[in-house]
């Protein structure tokens, strides 16, 4: 299992859904995250996506139409961050 399995393992845990998805022709895998309405729907601007680069975590998603992205070393302070940035509403 690699550090994108166990992190994704980590993250579902949480209560958000993920899947692993293909990037055009590139054999890259990134990890889609997001978090589902009732319909089972991941809702929109709700959704994350990340990449392992040069022992890094890269997060990407949408804020008022900007897209942004950060770094991270640390699964744990990645998972930190996305329970502050999309928390899951009871």
């Amino acid at each position: 299992m690699n550090n994108l399995d166990n992190l994704m393992n980590r993250i579902q845990e949480e209560g958000y859904y993920c899947e692993y998805k293909q990037i055009s022709d590139v054999s890259e895998k990134i990890l889609f995250c997001g978090i589902k309405d009732n319909t089972f729907v991941v809702k929109l601007g709700r959704e994350f996506y990340i990449r392992t680069t040069d022992n890094k975590y890269n997060i990407q998603y949408a804020d008022s139409q900007l897209g942004l992205e950060k770094d991270f070393t640390d699964p744990e302070e990645l998972i930190k961050f996305v329970r502050q940035v999309f928390p899951i509403e009871e």
